[in-house]
């Protein structure tokens, strides 16, 4: 579900990836433009989406501080590898959890997608990218 603070990904209008297949996914807030060098199985994305959130959210209702927390705090060891992963980068950013939650599903889904045998995948969540390719390409930052 998009809230009234979304701002829409304009900057996705420039976005080009040669020789790559490009598509839009977007579960609740979370709202990926993906490139790959086949089509995808967007219902394997789908279902990846979903589990991620779902990991975050189930921790967040045993720790609300991972949602609120602006500085780094410790997880329980029983987090998932998402969340642990997502705590590890805002220790290392010095920001709380949430910070990361873009990257860690981008970062996430790239991986996923290189396991199921693509060559190339590009994950863009809200600015946050995941990279693997082949060949040189050219990343603009506003």
């Amino acid at each position: 579900m998009k809230t009234d603070r979304y701002h829409p990904r304009f900057y996705r209008r420039k976005m080009r990836a040669s020789g790559l297949y490009g598509t839009e996914i977007a579960v609740k807030e979370t709202d990926l433009s993906i490139f790959t060098d086949r089509p995808l199985n967007k219902e394997f994305v789908y279902e990846r989406i979903r589990e991620y959130r779902q990991h975050i959210e189930e921790y967040i209702r045993r720790d609300r501080r991972f949602l609120t927390a602006l500085k780094p705090i410790a997880v329980e060891l029983g987090g998932t590898k998402i969340v642990k992963e997502m705590a590890g980068a805002a220790r290392k950013a010095g920001v709380g959890p949430m910070a990361a939650v873009a990257g860690a599903i981008a970062q996430s889904l790239g991986k996923d997608l290189l396991r199921e045998g693509f060559r190339e995948v590009i994950v863009e969540n809200g600015g946050d990218i995941f990279l693997a390719t082949r060949k040189v390409r050219t990343i603009g930052i506003y």
